[in-house]
């Protein structure tokens, strides 16, 4: 994960956007008899998501505000 913006706020709302890989091809799906699904040749197994977290001040948790796939981009 990587750190791409940070936005503080005169008002206690701080924004902080990570971009990180999404790495699916270790894991195995399963259909409801519980059976492996094979993966096609064209799904992805790993991408780029852009995230955006937020919170109010120091006395609140962080949530995340947006999320942005980028199936374009590998990582």
């Amino acid at each position: 994960m990587t750190v791409t913006d940070y936005q503080p706020s005169d008002n206690g709302l701080e924004r902080v956007t990570i971009d990180a890989c999404m790495d699916y091809s270790q894991i195995t799906q399963l259909d409801s008899d519980g059976k492996p699904v094979e993966r096609t040749e064209d799904a992805l197994s790993r991408y780029l998501a852009e995230y955006v977290v937020a919170h109010n001040g120091p006395d609140t948790w962080w949530r995340i505000d947006d999320l942005i796939a980028h199936p374009e981009e590998t990582c």
